[in-house]
């Protein structure tokens, strides 16, 4: 509260950790966010995983249908979230895993439940079946990652993970990655 920061809501979020560094004589370097780090136990499990579902040289495609409790109107409705998860489950390249939480394991399973009966053992619902730096691990080594406007979809940038992000009400000039494949 003794220095004032300078906040823009037009320009993107980074900008006033910026200008909050500076204030307090740091300044910082923008690029490539840093990935958090894996232990190799955790990065074990998610090989285990990839081999169990077969992924192989498949493209791995993680959904992300969830929002966190806070702001749940950034959720993308769930009958078109599976939708798109037949088109790519009728497809034999790609191998469809949902995640989230342990809290949003049954969310997340009821919007399993909307993909189609004949598609629909082809989608795997794994929230809650793993700690945070398993699914991390497991994020790390996806293809791309499908999700709402969410905190993985930060992770997974920071990973390098190409994403595609579905946003609202938030604005995407101000949030999304600034760096990376990311698609809004």
């Amino acid at each position: 509260y003794t220095h004032l920061v300078y906040y823009n809501r037009y320009r993107h979020v980074q900008e006033a950790y910026r200008q909050l560094g500076r204030a307090l004589g740091v300044e910082a370097e923008v690029g490539q966010p840093l990935a958090p780090r894996l232990t190799q136990e955790e990065c074990d499990f998610a090989d285990k995983l990839l081999e169990h579902w077969q992924v192989g040289n498949r493209h791995l495609l993680l959904v992300n249908v969830n929002a966190g409790d806070l702001c749940l109107e950034r959720r993308w409705e769930p009958w078109k979230f599976a939708r798109v998860m037949e088109v790519f489950a009728a497809r034999e390249d790609v191998v469809v895993v949902m995640t989230g939480s342990p809290p949003e394991q049954a969310y997340t399973e009821s919007v399993r439940q909307l993909v189609d009966e004949a598609l629909r053992d082809r989608v795997v619902n794994s929230a809650g079946t793993m700690s945070f730096g398993q699914c991390l691990a497991l994020l790390a080594r996806s293809g791309a990652l499908l999700t709402n406007d969410s905190g993985p979809l930060h992770l997974a940038a920071s990973f390098g993970v190409s994403t595609v992000a579905l946003w609202g009400p938030g604005l995407p000039a101000t949030y999304q990655p600034l760096v990376g494949n990311h698609r809004a």
